[in-house]
């Protein structure tokens, strides 16, 4: 119903200002299906490599990821890394998706602040 109270503005069409990477994952009677694009965008170039966005640092377990996919690809080298030595060492043991998230993050902001340090702290001092 139209509220007399209410400004209603004209219909625009919305534009979206940048590119965005499409990550989904269900559950489903007890399997999980994820599925992600493939498309980088870089500056003004699209493309399709042939790699995916979609990692896996065990059989159990996936990441998907969007954003800078040079960073995203030197974090999941030592997530993966951190996850290979533990399943050596502790081969019987499953690996927690909680712990893989927790690397992962500890990765994620331990390569942030070292690119933090790098390109600020030169300009300060």
């Amino acid at each position: 119903m139209y509220n007399k109270n209410v400004k209603y503005g004209i219909n625009k069409k919305l534009k979206r200002k940048s590119r965005l990477t499409v990550c989904i994952a269900i559950i489903n009677n007890g399997a999980i299906i994820g599925a992600s694009d493939r498309m980088i965008t870089a500056g003004d170039i699209e493309f399709e490599p042939s790699v995916s966005k979609i990692l896996s640092p065990t059989n159990s377990i996936a990441i998907l990821t969007a954003g800078d996919q040079s960073i995203q690809m030197q974090v999941y080298q030592k997530v993966y890394k951190i996850i290979a030595d533990k399943i050596d060492t502790e081969p019987n043991k499953w690996i927690d998706i909680s712990y893989v998230a927790e690397v992962y993050s500890k990765c994620f902001y331990d390569l942030r602040n070292k690119l933090i340090e790098n390109n600020i702290l030169p300009h300060i001092i």
